[in-house]
């Protein structure tokens, strides 16, 4: 299956759309639209606080990611987006050659993002599931047949004279 992101409906540990003003808001977008790639793995813990509210790594699930945007200074229900990426989706990364792999990076940044933010809209909670090795997925972002790079760039030229 292709690199995919769905919604799962209502999130767990959602405190309700009356807790997500418009200055909580405001802060939330902040600390999604400064998320990068490198940021999102690694150990479970708060990657950038701020006021309101704050952007977390949850440990599940195994060999993926879980960010949360949270609410400060409450306990329990307080992750107003999620974002799930499951490990397959991590396993499938290129390792080469680098143009496809900051390509891959920058899509899966982006859609983590957009989860987020579809996910403070919503109180819904996103997975993004997948492989990039599936033929399913956009051009840009998978391998070419037979690692055929350096012929496909000939070719490319040829056909734009």
């Amino acid at each position: 299956m292709a690199v995919t992101l769905v919604d799962k409906g209502a999130a767990p540990g959602y405190p309700g759309s009356a807790s997500v003003n418009s200055a909580v808001k405001v802060e939330a977008m902040s600390l999604i639209s400064e998320l990068t790639l490198d940021r999102m793995f690694g150990e479970a813990g708060t990657i950038r606080s701020l006021h309101y509210c704050r952007i977390d790594r949850q440990p599940p699930p195994p060999g993926g990611t879980n960010i949360q945007v949270q609410l400060n200074g409450l306990t329990g229900d307080s992750s107003i987006s999620t974002c799930i990426v499951h490990s397959s989706v991590l396993a499938s990364l290129a390792t080469w050659p680098q143009g496809l792999r900051k390509h891959q990076d920058g899509w899966l940044n982006r859609q983590i993002r957009i989860a987020l933010t579809k996910s403070l809209e919503s109180g819904h909670i996103f997975h993004l599931s997948g492989s990039f090795h599936d033929d399913d997925n956009p051009a840009n972002l998978t391998e070419r047949k037979r690692g055929n790079y350096q012929n496909q760039r000939r070719a490319t030229k040829c056909s734009n004279k």
